[in-house]
């Protein structure tokens, strides 16, 4: 009797024990994979998160076609994990992860949320290529932001088209623009995100690729400006088979995060 007591109650405790015990939390993002990977011996797909104390493997299949090994993972600190062309590739995750800025885990919790959202859009067509426009921050005082910095890739160019939309809705706005000899190309515009195309105001055509813009008000634009940069020496410090697609996706990510700071 008391030993079918006490079998009892040791699995009562183990189950209590279970059920109490949190799960791993997820610590990284798989932000490029190519060829069957696994985590904890389960198939792993692209956008998968992963937990703290993670194995992912690469899994070679006997008899078939092999593509190249790769794969990315960036994890909450804005630090990364990859494996490229090899066929024996093993990556141990960390149990945890330093405590880090949040704005880099709301970076990737942004990216996890919706991976396809930050893709850019690439006008193609006959013609040269078109200038590209990074994806910045510009400043707002009296609800006019100078649009001058995005626009210095198009000297010696003065007169453009400017069309503002917002990223979850189309309703667009073409605003005409003269960029003064300064620099300067102020547009009446309230502080907020936006995607912004350049046109020529003549032709209507296209004069470089579109961008993300955070209109910040000037007494805010120092401080997210340094955030920013700080994000963008994060990313420039990745390793080399990352590639520039997913750089400039989690710069985008990043400037959504940055719209209400946390």
């Amino acid at each position: 009797m008391m030993n079918g007591c006490l079998a009892a109650f040791s699995l009562g405790a183990l189950l209590a024990l279970t059920a109490a015990a949190p799960s791993p939390r997820a610590i990284g993002l798989i932000v490029e994979e190519t060829g069957s990977w696994t985590v904890d011996g389960k198939p792993l797909h692209l956008h998968d998160e992963v937990a703290g104390g993670s194995v992912v493997s690469f899994v070679r299949h006997s008899g078939a076609e092999q593509e190249r090994p790769h794969i990315v993972i960036v994890l909450d600190d804005g630090h990364t994990r990859s494996c490229d062309g090899l066929s024996a590739c093993q990556l141990s995750l960390p149990q945890s992860l330093d405590e880090g800025p949040s704005l880099l885990a709301r970076i990737l919790g942004a990216f996890a949320a919706q991976p396809d959202r930050y893709e850019r859009t690439i006008a193609r067509g006959l013609g040269p290529p078109l200038a590209k426009l990074d994806d910045t921050i510009v400043s707002s005082t009296s609800g006019v932001a100078d649009f001058g910095p995005l626009l210095a890739p198009l000297a010696p160019l003065t007169d453009f088209t400017v069309t503002i939309n917002l990223p979850d809705r189309w309703s667009p706005r073409e605003v005409p623009v003269r960029r003064s000899a300064a620099g300067s190309a102020p547009i009446p515009l309230a502080p907020g995100l936006y995607t912004v195309a350049v046109s020529d105001p003549t032709t209507h055509k296209p004069l470089a690729t579109s961008a993300w813009v955070l209109v910040s008000p000037a007494s805010d634009y120092r401080s997210v400006s340094e955030q920013f940069s700080e994000v963008r020496m994060t990313v420039a410090a990745w390793p080399a088979d990352v590639s520039d697609k997913t750089r400039e996706e989690y710069l985008r990510a990043a400037l959504e995060a940055l719209v209400s700071p946390q």
